[in-house]
């Protein structure tokens, strides 16, 4: 979805993240299927998908400056409306890619997010990112206090078919404590509490490619490279 000048307001979602419990199913469609109402619109009683919640309850309760009960989110009305959720708008989703105060503090930041999250778009995120690699005047400066990691396969914060287990933290720790400044990282996935994949998260824009033998399973069979 686009502003009439052109510019991107609501990031589309990368393909991926349809299947499991905590993909679709707990954020989009549901676990059972929505009514029909009157007004030829769907509305979910029981067992209401993530995403339609808070849809509903944040348009009604939280989204405008005062609480508007009577606000749907079906009705609203695009881009005339956008002025109402202004204020809010901007406490709850700060996007100023302007960090270069934060950096000259001395700050670092780690930004992940699952390629297959189906809550908040992977791009928003790639978008903001490289917003503010720009105001941070290029690829070097950010890399200076930042990095980006994507995380294949998964879902929202958490769970989905790829490696969705890593420390961050240590990561973050070394790279304030001791100045070693992160690169790739190994997540792995979990069966049943035993390991079955390793990948290497690589920082953004870097991907991880396969070298061409032995087990896709296996992180030492990838490299970090753009």
């Amino acid at each position: 979805m686009k502003t009439p000048d052109g510019k991107p307001h609501i990031a589309g979602y990368p393909i991926g993240h349809e299947s499991g419990q905590t993909g679709w199913q707990t954020w989009i469609v549901g676990s059972t299927p929505p009514k029909l109402q009157s007004d030829g619109t769907l509305t979910f009683g029981s067992q209401v998908p993530a995403g339609y919640m808070f849809s509903e309850a944040n348009m009604r309760f939280l989204a405008t400056e005062g609480d508007d009960p009577s606000l749907n989110w079906k009705t609203l009305k695009f881009p005339e409306d956008l002025p109402k959720l202004a204020t809010m708008s901007e406490i709850l989703s700060p996007n100023n890619p302007d960090l270069r105060p934060y950096k000259n503090q001395g700050g670092k930041i780690i930004f992940y997010h699952g390629w297959a999250d189906p809550g908040t778009s992977a791009y928003s995120t790639i978008d903001y990112y490289e917003k503010m690699r720009s105001v941070a005047g290029g690829q070097r400066e950010a890399d200076a206090f930042s990095r980006l990691y994507l995380i294949p396969g998964m879902h929202h914060c958490g769970g989905g078919p790829g490696p969705n287990s890593f420390d961050m933290l240590a990561v973050m720790e070394k790279w304030v404590e001791k100045g070693i400044a992160p690169a790739s990282v190994v997540a792995s996935h979990l069966t049943a509490g035993k390991i079955d994949r390793t990948r290497p998260l690589c920082p953004y824009p870097q991907v991880a490619r396969y070298k061409g033998s032995g087990s896709i399973d296996d992180a030492a069979n990838f490299r970090c490279e753009k």
